[in-house]
């Protein structure tokens, strides 16, 4: 699980980024697709909010 926080979050590796207005939800590109991702730093979990096309995935 260590590995996979290191990961997300160096963010010269990745693309990932906060998604604007939240404190812990990131977006995590991966080529036309974008995957939403809720990061328990505390409890070392990561939750797939959603997955889905560029267009698609930030809306409600």
């Amino acid at each position: 699980m260590d590995k996979i926080l290191n990961l997300l979050m160096n963010k010269e590796k990745i693309d990932i980024k906060l998604v604007e207005g939240e404190k812990d939800i990131y977006r995590l590109r991966v080529g036309k697709y974008r995957m939403l991702i809720k990061v328990y730093k505390e409890k070392q979990t990561i939750l797939v909010v959603k997955i889905g096309p560029r267009g698609d995935i930030y809306k409600k």
